[in-house]
């Protein structure tokens, strides 16, 4: 067990087996733990350390930072910009603060935070969760059933193969999240965001962080959640084959920006040129097979809203979207609510 404390220019430390522990304040730090438990805090211009394998800890800050821990129970907090991280095996923990860097948090179950611009995240093999926040970020959750909120604007999410589940926040902007392969939940919400499902049955959950957003490649296999939105509260609306729905907001802005997201929708390009997915209203548990019975409504029901709403604009009032429309619409629409169907199946 060997404590190094440089302080120079131009810092070298190998530490061989055991648990070692390295501090580092130089221009240039280079630290080589070795097997066993390591510590390495290097606070220079450029900083590299090898963990090797054991559970190892890097604290480092500078411009440039390489680190690469080896396989572990890593954990991983790196400021700088334009650096590599790598947390190879392990149930490994990465927190990046920076821009231009790029990290690989290797297999099994991961969590990895990254903040700044321009990044590039790997979290390869196994189910792991990665927040993301900044501008211009680009991520590919590789295999596993990953959990990823994006909290920026400008990304790039690819969740990868498995069961993942996309979270996109009320203040992300002009994103594209691809669930890509397996049966994936995506939570939707921000401005301009665009989603795509990919293979597999994905679920798209409209709630109260929608402010615009896109569905670019909706199918007749996935499904379409209304979150916890009263049903006055939501409108339909069919512009060639495609389906928007929108609903009423409460977004915790004040003045014109509140009024600008006062009413949140959802696009669903080419809805209706074979793609007529589910729109489910209710659901159960998951059973042992984690399938869920379901209560959806029926394509009569959807075509009904549309034709009543269609005679008037949408207009947000103190009784949802009713305050303006006629009593026989009203009726029309009330009772469209029951015209449902019910089944059982791959639900959020």
């Amino acid at each position: 067990m060997d404590l190094g404390a440089y302080l120079g220019d131009n810092n070298n430390f190998w530490g061989g087996r055991g648990s070692d522990t390295f501090y580092a304040t130089g221009i240039s730090n280079i630290f080589t733990g070795g097997y066993g438990n390591d510590l390495g805090v290097l606070m220079g211009r450029s900083n590299m350390m090898f963990g090797g394998d054991g559970d190892d800890t890097a604290i480092i800050a500078g411009r440039i930072n390489n680190v690469y821990l080896g396989d572990g129970l890593d954990k991983a907090f790196v400021f700088g910009e334009g650096g590599e991280i790598h947390t190879n095996a392990g149930n490994d923990y990465a927190v990046t603060t920076g821009n231009y860097n790029r990290i690989f948090s290797g297999s099994e179950q991961d969590f990895v935070v990254t903040i700044g611009n321009h990044n590039q995240i790997s979290l390869e093999e196994g189910n792991d969760f990665a927040k993301i926040f900044g501008n211009y970020n680009r991520l590919n959750g590789g295999g596993g059933d990953d959990e990823i909120q994006l909290m920026g604007y400008h990304a790039v999410v690819d969740g990868g193969d498995g069961n993942d589940q996309l979270i996109a926040a009320s203040f992300s902007k002009f994103s594209l999240l691809n669930g890509n392969t397996g049966n994936d939940i995506i939570i939707l919400g921000g401005y301009q965001n665009h989603f795509k499902g990919g293979n597999g049955i994905d679920s798209f959950l409209i709630n109260n962080n929608v402010i615009d957003c896109y569905i670019d490649d909706i199918s007749q296999e996935d499904n379409i959640v209304l979150g916890d939105i009263d049903w006055n509260k939501l409108w339909f609306e069919r512009s060639g084959y495609d389906l928007k729905i929108s609903h009423i907001r409460f977004p915790q802005n004040t003045g014109e920006q509140a009024t600008f997201e006062r009413i949140g929708s959802t696009t669903f390009t080419d809805y209706f040129n074979g793609n007529q997915a589910k729109i489910v209203i209710a659901m159960t548990d998951k059973d042992h097979s984690d399938q869920r019975e379901y209560t959806a409504l029926s394509s009569n029901a959807l075509a009904i809203q549309i034709q009543a709403m269609s005679t008037f604009p949408m207009k947000a009032g103190a009784s949802g979207f009713f305050d303006n429309i006629s009593d026989e619409a009203k009726q029309m629409i009330a009772v469209a609510w029951t015209d449902t169907i019910s089944g059982k199946g791959i639900l959020v």
